[in-house]
């Protein structure tokens, strides 16, 4: 069964909180964001907050995928082009 909860909030929170969920949908869109700040063990990750030795494990692993840098290589910014980037096709 479900809970009541009477919370005081900035009135310009309420107002944007009432112009994104309407005047009904208020009570699932709370609870979907507290749900995933709550039974997430790690306060950063419920956050969106990821360490640093993760995005550089994410980037040395994309660096590596060759084919991947092929293809990004082929799209990067040419200054010497009338259109600033290179229209090479991909093999």
């Amino acid at each position: 069964m479900a809970k009541r909860l009477r919370i005081q909030l900035d009135p310009a929170v309420h107002e944007a909180l009432i112009r994104k969920t309407g005047s009904r949908g208020r009570s699932r869109f709370i609870e979907d964001l507290l749900r995933s700040a709550v039974f997430t063990s790690d306060r950063e990750a419920a956050l969106g907050i990821v360490d640093d030795a993760v995005l550089d494990a994410g980037y040395r692993a994309m660096a590596a995928d060759e084919d991947r840098e092929r293809e990004s290589s082929l799209n990067t910014p040419d200054p010497t082009h009338p259109l600033g980037y290179n229209f090479r096709p991909c093999s």
